[in-house]
């Protein structure tokens, strides 16, 4: 199970494992679904995403979707605890 949270109050998502992925592991496509719900009357314009480089944060198909709803990222390393808050929670 794979967890995602704000620094903020928002409520926790819970991200589904995609049946159709190799070893029914997470995708591009069931991570664009988990923010399609946690993202969803919660981002607001000119606020800043931060997700690390995994290989789901990178797809095509995300990066298109964060685009069109104009949500705006931060680049980081893959995985950067000392830059990323959550991690210390």
């Amino acid at each position: 199970m794979t967890l995602g949270g704000g620094i903020r109050r928002s409520p926790l998502v819970i991200m589904a494992r995609d049946a159709l992925a190799r070893r029914n592991g997470y995708t591009s496509l069931s991570y664009t679904i988990a923010l399609k719900e946690g993202l969803r009357n919660k981002y607001r314009l000119g606020e800043l995403f931060m997700q690390d480089n995994a290989l789901i944060h990178t797809a095509y198909y995300l990066r298109e979707w964060l685009e069109l709803h104009g949500v705006h990222t931060i680049n980081w390393p893959p995985y950067s605890p000392d830059l990323n808050l959550i991690e210390h929670l």
